[in-house]
């Protein structure tokens, strides 16, 4: 017995028909170009780079362009075959991926071919939309070379178990105001935090303080603790071999703690940028002097 076409109908519209391959995810990368350097995030993770003299000269939009190359390049071990989002604050470089190409500059167009001829081999897609300056701060101080070295900051969970372990600190020595713990600290560089820029120039409280120094700043550190007697947290690697780890051994009062292995341990601009790298540095927290004492 046939079916009348009324109803066959109906049963088609249930079936549907196939919409081909539908992108739920794409991997987002953010990207920015200066004229002396380039800067890009994928989850966290960054890359940047210096321009060479002869590509300096070349206009803003090539290097914004030639960034996004860059950077899809260095991630491509995670993004092989895989739809991925550019995000930029160069309306150009939107344009010239979205649009494959554009007719206002030879060059940009060479420049956005060898893009996109490439990402066809190694990429599902490739979009772009655009990204207020505002809004995209980590790459721009990457292609600015803005970070400063020993302005990585502990996450804040770490924090937490430093304070149940050993008590919590009142002062952070060396800080600016996205990676301090503290509500009172000494600002490293930049604008003076809430006790002043610079700890190694002015008095210490004395008080329990919290110090995560840079590498070339943990012997006067040392030095201050040992002639002033002050009760410190201080995190810093465990490297025996430095010329100042006999006088933090000895300056050490209890047993140190090594700091738990996470992707996430060190970051900066209040945990967007990870560290590629934290278990290198083999981080330990190390009290100094008697924290029971009064």
């Amino acid at each position: 017995m046939s079916s009348c076409p009324e109803s066959m109908e109906r049963r088609g519209l249930f079936r549907g028909v196939s919409m081909g391959v539908v992108v739920y995810r794409r991997e987002v990368v953010t990207t920015d170009a200066s004229s002396m350097e380039w800067g890009a995030v994928w989850q966290h993770r960054t890359v940047q780079g210096r321009w060479c003299p002869q590509d300096r000269s070349k206009h803003i939009n090539m290097l914004e362009l030639r960034a996004v190359h860059l950077a899809l390049r260095h991630f491509l071990p995670h993004l092989q075959g895989r739809h991925v989002l550019i995000w930029s604050d160069n309306t150009s470089v939107v344009y010239h991926i979205n649009h494959q190409g554009g007719t206002r500059s030879a060059q940009l167009l060479k420049e956005s071919q060898d893009l996109l001829e490439w990402a066809s081999v190694h990429l599902s897609t490739l979009r772009a939309v655009y990204l207020p300056g505002l809004h995209n701060q980590v790459a721009d101080s990457l292609s600015r070379w803005a970070q400063a070295p020993g302005e990585w900051s502990l996450h804040s969970d770490i924090i937490r178990l430093i304070w149940d372990l050993f008590g919590q600190a009142e002062v952070d020595l060396f800080a600016t105001e996205e990676s301090t713990h503290c509500h009172l600290w000494f600002s490293l560089t930049g604008a003076a935090g809430a006790l002043g820029q610079d700890a190694l120039a002015h008095p210490w409280p004395r008080v329990l303080l919290y110090a995560f120094p840079p590498l070339s700043l943990i012997w006067p550190t040392l030095q201050r603790v040992l002639e002033e007697g002050h009760k410190m947290l201080l995190v810093a690697p465990y490297w025996p071999a430095r010329p100042w780890f006999p006088l933090l051994w000895s300056l050490c009062h209890c047993v140190p703690w090594c700091l738990p292995t996470r992707r996430d341990l060190l970051s900066l601009l209040g945990g967007q940028i990870w560290h590629p790298d934290p278990q290198r540095f083999r981080l330990w927290v190390w009290p100094l002097g008697d924290l029971n004492s009064s």
